[in-house]
């Protein structure tokens, strides 16, 4: 998994080129509950939040090690990640079978700075394409909005 934490900026000089800066953009740290904008599409009915955690990282508070990454339903079902790639741009993952049921969404961000994100659950952060599958074949496929939430 590829994790882009920091970058620089590039200005332009009185000569016409460009010269890095030191300044560093704010830490990338998308740790948290991503949910949908609005009702969830046909065959999604179950879908609740895509999660995404990591226990080393800054994230605190006395349920930390028992929040789990990856899809989650209603009724506490969770489909932990098989294979994800995380960047600023993008966001893209599979998930593994629960009782032959997984999940893929390939995304991009819309905003980045998740360290100061206020809470608007109307305010989408991340779109993409959520499919679902049964027994390997695609069951369900939507163009989806999702917004964030830090936790507690």
């Amino acid at each position: 998994m590829v994790i882009d934490t920091h970058a620089a900026s590039v200005a332009p000089t009185a000569g016409g080129g460009s010269s890095r800066t030191p300044f560093t953009q704010k830490a990338f740290r998308p740790y948290g509950y991503f949910s949908l904008v609005g009702k969830p599409p046909a065959g999604f009915e179950n879908f609740d939040t895509i999660q995404y955690w990591r226990r080393e990282d800054e994230q605190t508070g006395p349920d930390i090690s028992e929040r789990t990454s990856g899809v989650n339903e209603s009724g506490g079902v969770v489909y932990g990640y098989e294979t994800i790639s995380l960047t600023r741009q993008r966001f893209v993952f599979t998930t593994k079978k629960v009782r032959g049921v997984s999940y893929k969404f390939t995304g991009r961000f819309l905003s980045t700075n998740f360290v100061d994100a206020e809470l608007n659950l109307e305010k989408p952060v991340l779109v993409g394409t959520l499919s679902k599958y049964k027994h390997g074949r695609r069951a369900a496929q939507a163009n989806i909005k999702l917004t964030y939430f830090a936790g507690t």
